[in-house]
């Protein structure tokens, strides 16, 4: 019996720069208190009191993952008086981070 190959794939794979940028999101995403702080601030801009309040963090420790989070262009922070203010740049990744969390949630 001959065996043909079958293409599965439906599109190209990832360029090396584009896996790259993706490893450092996912390496960024793979911090339990950067997953905390991300899903604190869901839909919603706040200041780094109510992430400390939402998530039982020192502030020290929430101001240093929010600085990482914004490097990685996963946050952004706007000052408004003496706060900054903290909203995620784009909402889809807490519906990747969902995404993943159904995926292993079960074992």
């Amino acid at each position: 019996m001959a065996v043909t190959e079958l293409s599965l794939v439906a599109s190209p794979p990832f360029a090396p720069h584009q896996a790259q940028r993706l490893a450092r999101h996912l390496q960024t995403l793979g911090d339990p208190t950067r997953l905390q702080i991300l899903s604190a601030l869901e839909l919603v801009c706040v200041p780094v009191s109510a992430v400390v309040d939402a998530t039982g963090l020192p502030q020290p420790t929430v101001s240093h993952h929010l600085r990482i989070l914004a490097d990685r262009g996963l946050v952004r922070g706007a000052r408004h008086g003496t706060r900054i203010y903290y909203c995620l740049e784009d909402a889809r990744v807490l519906d990747c981070v969902r995404g993943l969390q159904a995926l292993v949630g079960d074992r």
